[in-house]
């Protein structure tokens, strides 16, 4: 089973929840499943999204795409998100 882990600071995260909920359509077809959302406990604007991912290719693809890019840009995304693939074993 693969996951992706995406950890970001946000400009204000009421904001940043709406427009993450708002995409969930786009999510589920790019292949993210079950998303959880988690905020560091020191500082709630830094937001953790871990997805089960349902074909890495395809999501590859999807995080590569415009509209990707304008959801960080719309969601008040600041600065690059850390993000990377997770193997279970």
């Amino acid at each position: 089973m693969t996951y992706m882990y995406v950890r970001h600071r946000v400009a204000d995260f009421d904001q940043w929840l709406r427009v993450f909920e708002s995409h969930g359509e786009a999510q589920a077809e790019s292949g993210l499943r079950d998303p959880q959302v988690l905020r560091e406990a020191s500082d709630p604007n830094i937001v953790v999204v871990f997805f089960r991912v349902e074909d890495l290719a395809t999501v590859r693809a999807f995080i590569e795409t415009p509209e990707a890019e304008k959801g960080k840009v719309d969601s008040g995304v600041i600065g690059d998100p850390e993000g990377f693939f997770l193997e279970e074993i």
